[in-house]
This record gives structure tokens, C-alpha cells and sequence, in this order.
């Protein structure tokens, strides 16, 4: 069965289930040359537990997809609750202001291992080596091996149960994707 046989109103449920599914909503940073981007992104997840690995869902024609292309790696950034207008912000791409360290206004920092960026006021973030890309029809699905990272706020080092309720989720927000 293909998607052009599905019921306009089969097709309505269906986004309404898929905007259901628990997910985090992140930026991920990507560079090469002297480009660079942040781009709001909520299709992530944990796809092994050795080596650890994600899977990034990422827009074919973007910025941030050329990039991951080229370099072959990104940074995924975690996002303070408080923060809700930052994805917003990266929904677009990013105006770029090397002289101050900014992306769309806001300070941003390379990572010392790959040198992605991360956005200062990120909570936590990974830097990822990728290791393959899979292509499909709008989205190309980004496989990457989690090299480097840091819970950014020391306060949140020790207490999981107080990391996680400091980092935004989609359903914190009014923002819906997909489906």
C-alpha cells in the first residue's frame, strides 16, 4: 500500500499519532569550511548502546544536511526549557556573526574534539562522528557515533532525574513536525 492510497482523514490520525510520540526537541550545530549553521531538529534517538549511536531524521535540502555531508559531523545541543524561543529561532537558517561568536544572536562555541558548534546556552550537547547516512524521500536519516559530550551546568552533573526536567521537549512547546 502506498501513501497515495491513504484517506485524507487516515492521513490527519496518522499525524496526530506521530505528534504524540514522546520526543526532545534539539539543535544540531554543523560546519564546514567557513559555513556554519544551528538547526531545530526533534527526530533523534539512541539506536545502539555499543558503541553508542544515533540516528538524526535531517531535511534533504538543507543547510545543515550539506554541511553533515561534507564534514561528516555535528554537534546535538540540549536545549533549556526555559529556552522555548531558541527553537523557534532555528527554524530558519542561522545569520551568521563570526566577529562575535554568534549565531542569530545568540553566543555560540566550538567543541574542542570535532569542532562543532554549540550554543552557549545549551544544557548539554554530544559532538558526533558520522557513519552513515541513509537517503529517503524528504528526510535523509544521519547515523553518527557519539564521541565527545558535556552536561554543561555542574549543578546537573549528579541528579538524572533533574537534567532531564531541565531539557525542552516537543511537548513542551506548541511547535509540531512531521507526521
Amino acid at each position: 500500500m502506498n501513501a497515495e492510497s491513504f484517506s485524507d482523514d487516515f492521513d490527519r490520525l496518522r499525524r496526530r499519532i506521530f505528534w504524540a510520540m514522546p520526543s526532545g526537541i534539539y539543535l544540531i550545530g554543523s560546519c564546514h569550511d567557513k559555513k556554519i549553521n544551528l538547526m531545530t531538529i526533534n527526530w533523534v534517538t539512541q539506536v545502539s548502546a555499543e558503541p553508542k549511536i544515533l540516528v538524526a531524521g535531517v531535511e534533504k535540502s538543507s543547510l545543515t544536511m550539506e554541511l553533515i555531508e561534507k564534514s561528516k559531523k555535528f554537534s546535538l545541543n540540549f536545549i533549556q526549557l526555559q529556552d522555548k524561543a531558541v527553537a523557534r529561532t532555528y527554524a530558519k537558517a542561522a545569520v551568521v556573526d563570526f566577529e562575535g561568536m554568534k549565531l542569530s544572536g545568540n553566543k555560540f562555541y566550538f567543541t574542542k574534539l570535532l569542532k562543532v558548534p554549540v550554543l552557549e546556552s545549551a544544557v548539554a550537547y554530544f559532538e558526533v562522528s558520522v557513519i552513515g547516512i541513509t537517503n529517503f524521500s524528504s528526510h535523509n536519516a544521519v547515523f553518527g557515533e557519539v564521541v565527545g559530550g558535556e552536561i554543561v551546568d555542574e549543578s546537573l552533573k549528579e541528579n538524572q532525574l533533574e537534567f532531564s526536567s531541565k531539557v525542552l521537549k516537543m511537548n513542551d512547546t506548541k511547535m509540531h513536525y512531521g507526521g
